[in-house]
């Protein structure tokens, strides 16, 4: 096992170190010299070996943890995954695999897109090309692959489609139950009644 220490830059530090001493006071405790100091550092335990993990390449993997929380926060936007219309846990955990296996045939297809992108950038160097100089965005990206499989998993999507599909998918149409009716519905109620007579 090694153990890796890293100092904060100062400013980085000083914030760290204000906002633990905010928290403690509080929480109505005093901290203790070595915890000040140390709220200036980052400390990491490791096995893995020194070779070829330095410890800035230790560091560099460590901070991308982060990218892991944004993973989740990009499925969940992305594939509307807070959205489960399930009741019972098993139907819960079908509908999650189910959001799993989508991702995983957009990753799928978020790969192919990015090979393509580099052969771009790499074999076709031509002034005749729009090469954008930012950096290629996973959120983009994600959500055109996301309408590719989209299509490719329903079709072409027509109106006859879509009526012939309602009495399939009206349970993702509908609401929670409430306690009084929408006052849209209500009045398109009201209106579909009295369309007949007025028309008389």
């Amino acid at each position: 096992m090694r153990i890796i220490a890293s100092a904060l830059p100062p400013e980085k530090a000083a914030e760290a170190r204000k906002k633990r001493e905010q928290e403690a006071k509080k929480k109505g405790k005093q901290l203790q010299p070595d915890t000040l100091f140390l709220v200036g550092w980052t400390l990491l335990i490791t096995n893995l070996p020194k070779r070829p993990w330095s410890y800035k390449h230790i560091i560099q993997l460590y901070r991308a943890r982060w990218q892991i929380e944004l993973l989740f926060k990009r499925m969940k936007q992305v594939m509307s995954m807070h959205m489960i219309r399930s009741k019972t846990p098993k139907c819960c955990e079908s509908g999650l695999l189910a959001w799993l296996v989508i991702w995983a045939l957009q990753e799928q297809e978020a790969h192919e897109a990015r090979g393509i992108l580099q052969h771009v950038h790499q074999y076709l160097d031509s002034p005749a090309l729009d090469i954008p100089e930012g950096e290629l965005s996973p959120w983009l990206l994600t959500r055109i692959c996301m309408q590719t499989l989209l299509i490719t998993i329903q079709g072409h999507w027509t109106r006859a489609r879509r009526d012939l599909c309602l009495p399939d998918i009206q349970r993702f149409l509908y609401g929670s139950k409430r306690l009084r009716r929408l006052q849209s519905n209500q009045v398109c109620s009201l209106l579909d009644k009295l369309a007949p007579i007025s028309s008389a």
